[in-house]
């Protein structure tokens, strides 16, 4: 049980930094599109 918690603690960092730089892209993404409208 320890060793699965401490996996998931590992793991679940990256997951927010790719979350956060795909949020960052998309909003690029938008205000692109927005200006070519």
């Amino acid at each position: 049980m320890k060793k699965k918690f401490l996996l998931l603690k590992t793991e679940i960092p990256p997951f927010i930094i790719i979350g956060r730089m795909i949020i960052k892209t998309l909003e690029k993404f938008a205000n692109k599109t927005m200006f070519v409208f």
